[in-house]
This record gives C-alpha cells, structure tokens and sequence, in this order.
C-alpha cells in the first residue's frame, strides 16, 4: 500500500471522528432548540425546575436535558475549525492519490454534512 494511500485512509478516521464530534454537539443544541420552540414550558420545568401551569410538565423526567453538555462559542468554534480543517486535508490528500491507486478507495465527500 503507498504512503499517500495510508494517508488518505488516516485522514479519512480524522474526518470521521472530528465530524462526529461536530455532529453531537449539533445534534444537542438542534433538540433543545426544537423544545423551545415547540414546549417551552416542558423544556423551563424540565431542565430547570421552573414551575409552569401546565400539568404535563410535571409528569416525569422524560425531556430533561444536562444543559452543562451546551457548547461554549470557543468549544464550537474548536469542534467546527477541527472538522473544517479535516475535510480540507482529506480533500487534498485525495487530490495527490493517483487514478490508479484510487482504485477500491471511497471518494471523500464533496461537501462538509452533518
């Protein structure tokens, strides 16, 4: 196997991992948005023990979130930089592959998703 292929499979792992990491805190800050949006007064109750007068927020634990699990801008800023830059080094590595060791390689992906 040459070099520039074992680089590209570990900067493949990179990507994955750093996308992963991305990808969580994405996630998390998605689900608490949509309980805003959606049920706030479930969301106040449940992650901070506001009272409200709705009885269905008393019910059970069920959509509680560990606000200390929230990004900070620097820690997303962290996260995101590290996932840009993966998916800029795998696209370049890939590039430097020639056609034929490409062969049985999965092309990197054209656009950065979460």
């Amino acid at each position: 196997m040459s070099d520039s292929v074992k680089a590209y499979q570990e900067a493949v792992r990179e990507y994955k991992n750093a996308r992963l990491e991305a990808s969580e805190k994405i996630k998390f800050i998605e689900t608490v948005s949509s309980a805003l949006r959606y049920n706030p007064s479930v969301f106040l109750y449940r992650t901070y023990s506001l009272p409200t007068a709705t009885r269905d927020s008393y019910q059970s634990d069920r959509g509680k979130f560990d606000m200390s699990r929230w990004p900070d801008s620097d820690l997303l800023r962290d996260l995101l930089t590290k996932w840009h830059a993966s998916f800029t080094k795998l696209q370049q590595i890939w590039k430097a592959i020639p056609a034929e060791d490409r062969v049985g390689l999965k092309e990197p992906p054209q656009k950065m998703e979460s």
